[in-house]
């Protein structure tokens, strides 16, 4: 069993995601897509530990406590932001909002999209965050059932259901034409990244995998070489592939490379990730999402080309820490009354969740 210890390193990776989306939605050939799969990997590893952590110290997870915690962490910030966009855009006359509104705020957003096409809006974006919600609702129940049934099956369990998901998808958007729609935004397609993020989890809570791990990170140039085809599927790919095996095969390296940083930190990427600016701007990842697209609208405004982006990024982290000081910290404050109260014994990273 790994020693607890702090893994600022994670925070820096959200910056680099955050940062893809937004170069992404600013119009510039991007990573946009790398940046949301990031997240996805990143949230499966993070809930998981938390989850392993509390029990191996108690033998149960408390759902309650859980979903209380998401909850704070998730529901202010988020519905404070659909509020603020509703109200522009309705005073601005763009009713665009209003068939998406509601998918939005009851976490079915990602659906809509698979079925009715990707809408412009400015909160299009949620459709991720509606995958990543009922990933919250589904999973912690699910790790119950499992810890109590079979829990030296969750790794295998985990790679079944990644499979499951890469096969699926394949099907939906070749044989049954569903289209790159369904692909990219249904839960049911995108899954597989998270449980591979939990799966990454899972096997770093083990002794003689994490130190297989431990021993390949000491060569910086494996996660580099690992970090090619990510690139090759994002930028390069036509699509047919990215749709099918591309998005697994993309979390199980980005798995792999966080895995480098959470083993070994110490190499240049992960100084780099724990610099004091990255490590702030991860912290406040949350509200740079949320609100990216009024930032970038802003940048628009006012520039074009880079000092537009360079305006409109320095807008969403100004919008980012307004959401962090007037809404989540204060809300953080009380997320802490349903901690588990227990110190990790396993890899506990620092990245806010």
């Amino acid at each position: 069993m790994m020693t607890a210890r702090r893994i600022p390193a994670l925070d820096g990776l959200r910056t680099v995601a955050v940062s893809m989306v937004v170069v992404d939605h600013w119009g510039l050939p991007g990573l946009g897509g790398l940046g949301v799969s990031i997240f996805f990997v990143l949230s499966g590893f993070l809930i998981t530990t938390l989850l392993l952590t509390e029990w191996d110290h108690t033998g149960d997870i408390s759902l309650k406590a859980f979903y209380a915690r998401r909850s704070l962490r998730i529901f202010p910030a988020y519905y404070v932001f659909l509020a603020f966009s509703w109200w522009i855009d309705s005073h601005h006359g763009d009713t665009r909002i209003q068939p998406v509104i509601i998918p939005a705020a009851l976490y079915y957003l990602d659906y809509f999209h698979a079925i009715h096409g990707h809408s412009s809006t400015s909160i299009a974006h949620a459709w991720s965050l509606a995958i990543e919600e009922q990933f919250y609702l589904l999973w912690p129940c699910a790790f119950l059932l499992i810890s109590r049934w079979r829990p030296e099956r969750l790794a295998a369990i985990l790679v079944t259901v990644i499979g499951v998901v890469m096969i699926w998808r394949t099907i939906a958007f070749t044989a049954l034409d569903l289209g790159q729609k369904w692909a990219y935004d249904a839960f049911d397609s995108r899954c597989d990244a998270l449980a591979t993020g939990c799966l990454l989890a899972v096997l770093l809570a083990r002794d003689p995998v994490a130190n297989r791990l431990r021993a390949l990170s000491r060569h910086g140039w494996i996660a580099v070489a690992a970090a090619l085809p990510i690139l090759f599927v994002e930028l390069v790919d036509n699509g047919r592939f990215r749709y099918t095996a591309g998005f697994t095969i993309n979390a199980i390296l980005i798995a792999f490379v966080m895995s480098q940083l959470v083993l070994n930190p110490n190499t240049l990427a992960g100084r780099l990730l724990e610099s004091r600016v990255m490590r702030y701007l991860g912290g406040i990842s949350y509200g740079m999402y949320l609100y990216h697209v009024w930032g970038l609208t802003v940048g628009r405004h006012l520039a074009s080309g880079v000092p537009g982006l360079v305006i409109g990024y320095a807008a969403t982290v100004g919008f980012a820490m307004v959401s962090w000081y007037l809404v989540e910290r204060g809300f953080l404050r009380l997320k802490k009354r349903f901690e588990p109260g227990v110190e990790p014994k396993s890899l506990a990273p620092v990245a806010r969740v």
